[in-house]
């Protein structure tokens, strides 16, 4: 089974439903149980955020509240909340002076959960990881 780590991006992009073809497949793949898609902490925070400050994502009107993610987290989406932890410290650290600290945590994620890529448009992710963006 495939496994991928979820960015706050592709997370924002697949509640409004705007998605690239390519991992709009892997969110559908999720939903039937045939991929697992891990979305660390620092996103799920990212993307509470996002969408506590915006109306609009990618042109979709944004008609939930950070509560509301929380909650639809907790019971109905196909992600997996995974905290970070001490043993990503180490694996976190080489990426530190190449990447934003957010990007960072994302990139050692996906290499401690040992994912087959990041579902992200970051180019800077990209390159540091393997990602999916099509």
């Amino acid at each position: 089974m495939s496994r991928y780590t979820v960015d706050a991006v592709a997370f924002i992009r697949y509640l409004v439903d705007s998605l690239p073809p390519t991992v709009d497949e892997i969110f559908r793949q999720a939903e039937s149980g045939d991929a697992t898609l891990y979305l660390p902490t620092i996103a799920a925070i990212e993307s509470m955020y996002r969408i506590h400050k915006r109306e609009e994502i990618a042109g979709v009107p944004v008609e939930a509240d950070a509560t509301a993610i929380v909650d639809r987290l907790e019971t109905d989406l196909p992600l997996t909340v995974v905290d970070h932890d001490s043993d990503e410290l180490s694996v976190l650290a080489p990426h530190v002076p190449h990447l934003s600290i957010h990007d960072a945590m994302i990139v050692a994620s996906h290499d401690r959960l040992d994912t087959d890529a990041i579902l992200s448009s970051d180019s800077t992710i990209a390159d540091h990881a393997t990602v999916r963006w099509e």
